[in-house]
């Protein structure tokens, strides 16, 4: 019995101890969690917020900073799960604001009826007479219903997104034409050949009539700095521009330049003085514009004091000497206690757009606009649906004969990362023109012209890309200096496949305990998360793409080829062409062939109304940071460095 009990002892002491091992290692997650969202860095607090609910799902605390860092990320119905479940178990009495705030987010859903009923019972229950929640909950709960009637009366137009050449699963913002060329802001990696050199948000340019993608002028896009929000003057010899710099969590401190277009270049680019960019403030989205019985204009968004909170639409004269005067407010009509952004000054019409999350609409922002008339504006008037949605609508813009408008939102249906309404798209419209009643539609719908069944495959299809596929060293077909190949990607890669107990061999030869199992490790991620990945994302495609074209969708495939750093750029140049060639004979021989017929080549054009068109640019050796030491073979040829520069990408979809 003695000897009964002394186990009975250890095992229960072993019980605790392993107990509070996995407790104080769950506490961990929580510090982590708190520091990174201390840093602003929200995406990785949500993570460490979620392995800790994993253990322990029922601590509130917990959830309601799941719950806030799903919401600041737009991750909504991630939010709307959480903050349900925190009001589940907490009924608002130690977190009041979870009400209000998953009203916010239903409402950011569509989920209109809900949202109203926690809004008004956020108004009866937890109001402090004055303060934000309170007037905003009131305002949402009127603009709720608003919402509802208003969906049923969509505008007489139809919104497109724009293709994958620009939208991509990071953000794309702020579009501005002139010329035919398509300017937009974007924090997409796809043209980043040294990340040290190019900072995180760049300016692009697209031309629209060849769809060429470029970086834009270096003057625009400045290293270490988030560059954006562009807009020319009339006659396109100025431009004015945005340049951020963060500044703590969740903030970033931006402030408005200058250059002028003169001898087919651009000048240095200068910072507006202090009267713009008033010192310790934001100063952003500028728009130059043509004010009647004013003249030139600078409309600017900014938190500076003396506005109605937050971030207020301001404006300042540009004398014909060049000198800015003082700026002022726009006032209680068009500026509130919440965010109003992304001014856009119509000329002709006299009419100002802007976006703001006070204002009755849809949700999120949405894109109002005011006219001005004897030196005052208009109220504020919503564009309507499908121009909003319940989702962020911003950015708006219009071309020079206002034939074509612009916008940027993360509505369903925009490309994402790593969840649904993450990121921002550029959208389009044409000819806008009066509010006409047509045929009710649900608020989910876009107003297109083909079956939804096959537009919602297209979409499918294009939240694939970029799409990355992966080569062994000097594959396909080695030490040639052919452009072809008979290899389909299908055979490469199972040939890769089989190389995984070689390449551990290689890559952790000489090395002992830890070292050794730390890199026999990353060989694992190595297939795992990249080249058996992206052969599942490649069979993906395919299905996708096999379902469409018999339906007559055009289909233009961009890709890209990479290479190490091994050889020559010739044998490099010619090293992707076969691999891109590998890719297109697995299309060809996909399912025994049935892509065949649609695919267009030099010798062949299909007489399908369906067809597959493939481009490919800039191939050739990859500005990686792998070895290109031959006799090092374990970091040139097996490291993941050197194995994750062997590769190719589709990087754009197209379709019509």
């Amino acid at each position: 019995m003695r000897y009964l009990h002394i186990c009975f002892l250890v095992f229960f002491s072993l019980l605790v101890n392993s107990f509070n091992a996995a407790c104080q290692n769950n506490e961990r997650y929580i510090k982590e969690g708190d520091k990174y969202s201390a840093l602003g860095d929200i995406y990785n607090a949500s993570l460490n917020y979620a392995s800790y609910l994993k253990e322990d799902s029922l601590n509130k605390e917990v959830l309601y900073k799941y719950a806030e860092c799903s919401r600041l990320l737009n991750d909504y119905t991630k939010a709307k799960e959480t903050y349900s479940k925190l009001y589940k178990r907490d009924r608002g009495i130690s977190f009041p604001e979870c009400i209000f705030w998953l009203a916010m987010v239903q409402k950011n859903l569509g989920e209109y009826d809900e949202a109203k009923q926690l809004f008004e019972k956020y108004n009866k229950r937890f109001k402090k007479k004055g303060t934000y929640t309170a007037l905003k909950s009131q305002l949402e709960a009127d603009a709720c219903d608003w919402a509802i009637k208003a969906q049923k009366t969509p505008a007489n137009i139809r919104v497109y997104q724009l293709d994958s050449i620009v939208n991509s699963s990071f953000s794309e913002f702020a579009p501005v034409e002139r010329d035919c060329t398509l300017y937009f802001s974007s924090s997409k990696e796809v043209l980043k050949k040294n990340k040290k050199s190019l900072p995180h948000t760049s300016i692009y340019q697209i031309n629209l009539s060849g769809n060429l993608l470029v970086p834009a002028d270096s003057v625009f896009n400045a290293p270490g700095v988030n560059s954006g929000n562009l807009s020319f003057s009339k006659d396109g010899t100025t431009a004015y521009f945005t340049r951020c710099v963060s500044i703590g969590p969740l903030e970033n401190r931006c402030a408005i330049y200058v250059t002028n277009y003169s001898n087919g270049k651009w000048s240095a680019a200068k910072r507006l003085n202090d009267t713009i960019n008033q010192p310790n403030y934001s100063s952003t989205h500028p728009c130059i514009a043509q004010v009647d019985s004013v003249g030139t204009v600078l409309y600017f968004s900014s938190n500076r004091k003396g506005g109605e909170g937050k971030m207020d639409l301001w404006a300042c004269k540009l004398s014909p000497s060049g000198v800015f005067g003082i700026p002022y407010n726009l006032g209680k009509l068009v500026n509130s206690m919440d965010n109003e952004i992304s001014p856009w000054f119509d000329n002709e019409s006299q009419t100002l757009y802007f976006s703001s999350e006070w204002h009755k609409g849809f949700g999120g922002f949405d894109i109002f606009k005011c006219k001005r008339a004897n030196r005052i504006y208009t109220s504020p008037e919503n564009l309507g649906y499908p121009i909003n949605s319940s989702f962020n609508d911003l950015y708006f813009s219009s071309n020079s004969n206002n034939s074509t408008s612009y916008f940027s939102s993360n509505r369903e249906g925009s490309y994402f990362d790593t969840f649904q309404s993450c990121c921002n798209d550029i959208y389009t419209f044409k000819d806008v023109p009066k509010l006409i009643p047509v045929k009710p539609v649900t608020i989910s719908a876009v107003v297109q012209t083909k079956k939804d069944t096959v537009l919602k495959i297209v979409n499918e299809l294009k939240l694939l890309v970029p799409l990355t596929l992966y080569f062994d060293n000097d594959e396909p077909d080695s030490k040639t200096m052919s452009v072809t190949t008979a290899k389909t990607y299908a055979s490469t890669f199972n040939e890769y496949l089989k190389l995984i107990e070689p390449y551990k061999s290689q890559y952790t030869k000489g090395l002992r305990g830890e070292q050794k199992a730390d890199a026999a490790a990353e060989i694992e991620a190595l297939f795992t998360d990249s080249i058996e990945f992206g052969m599942q994302q490649l069979e993906k495609f395919s299905e996708l793409l096999s379902r469409i074209v018999p339906e007559g969708e055009q289909v233009k495939i961009t890709l890209k080829g990479y290479c190490s750093a091994l050889a020559s750029t010739d044998y490099n140049k010619n090293l992707a062409r076969r691999r891109i060639a590998c890719l297109r004979n697995y299309f060809a021989n996909y399912k025994n062939g049935e892509l065949t017929k649609y695919i267009i080549t030099p010798e062949y054009t299909p007489n399908t109304k369906g067809t597959i068109e493939f481009t490919e640019v800039e191939i050739g050796e990859i500005n990686s940071n792998e070895s290109d030491d031959l006799q090092n073979t374990r970091l040139s040829i097996y490291s993941p460095q050197a194995a994750l520069a062997r590769k190719i990408k589709i990087i754009a979809v197209s379709s019509k």
